[in-house]
């Protein structure tokens, strides 16, 4: 399986109401001279009492399994309704378990090949194994998942996620390069061509692959925030936080003390270290 998660969906019986379904995506690579196919499974967790003198216990019932042209890489889910990519392209739909059957509400095709999917509400972050990363509104009345902007540096995306500040929305993206970057979406930013294009507005090399990244809520002096976890490939756990303007200033000042200060092992330059790095 190349994506397994736990969505809470909406279906065609019952649209307000949702319910917890496992997905799982997968892949099926025949050869080189024969396209990737992929298959859609949803079950739902049920508790099922084998003896009356034994506890119940949770299994899974099979909802039902869907053939896709192209390999299913990513899963989530945007306002109720079931997103995952199949290749290049990304899916909407339904679930109808009446018939079995996804019922599709819009699509948007991408680059190369998906990585990841993150949603927020009714914005959606795609990212591209060589194209970057793709930030998307779903417009309900319309049907229909419109761009906003996308990241025109062919960021070549191992995972990407939405990070959140008090009201500000950023995109945190890893590259297969063991770089990390913060972009934003600008619309009135001179340098963004009207929104179309995403504003680096950190760059840095961590020295590890990153594989995943996760948004978790944290309580910070009373008050509720969020983190950023990274997970490598060299089996490392790291954290990005977000800080305001003063703690930023005073932090970069000790860090420029340490750095001129202090004699470096080897002729190594920690600054240098963390500079972006890349092939290209």
């Amino acid at each position: 399986a190349l994506a397994l998660d736990l969505l809470w969906l909406s279906t065609t019986e019952d649209p307000r109401q949702r319910k917890p379904i496992l997905v799982v995506g997968s892949a099926k690579a025949e050869g080189e001279d024969l396209p990737c196919k992929g298959r859609l499974v949803l079950f739902e967790i049920i508790r099922q009492r084998m003896r009356h003198d034994e506890e119940e216990t949770p299994n899974l019932k099979l909802l039902l399994s869907a053939e896709q042209k192209g390999a299913v890489s990513a899963v989530c889910e945007m306002a109720g309704y079931l997103t995952y990519s199949s290749g290049p392209k990304v899916l909407m739909c339904v679930v109808d378990l009446e018939h079995k059957d996804l019922v599709g509400k819009a699509f948007f095709d991408c680059k190369i090949f998906i990585t990841t999917l993150r949603s927020v509400r009714n914005y959606l972050l795609v990212g591209d194994v060589y194209q970057g990363c793709f930030f998307l509104r779903w417009l309900e009345a319309q049907k229909t998942l419109a761009l906003l902007g996308k990241d025109h540096q062919k960021f070549h995306t191992t995972d990407a996620e939405f990070l959140l500040y008090k009201n500000r929305l950023a995109i945190v993206a890893a590259d297969e390069f063991r770089n990390v970057a913060v972009l934003s979406y600008a619309p009135s930013h001179v340098e963004s061509r009207a929104g179309d294009m995403l504003l680096g507005r950190a760059l840095f090399h961590v020295g590890s692959m990153v594989t995943r990244l996760r948004r978790i809520p944290v309580e910070i002096d009373g008050r509720s925030d969020y983190i950023m976890a990274l997970a490598t490939a060299e089996g490392g756990v790291c954290t990005l936080q977000p800080l305001n303007e003063a703690s930023y200033r005073r932090l970069t000042m000790v860090a420029h003390k340490l750095q001129t200060s202090i004699p470096h092992f080897a002729g190594l330059n920690p600054k240098a270290f963390r500079r972006y790095q890349s092939r290209y």
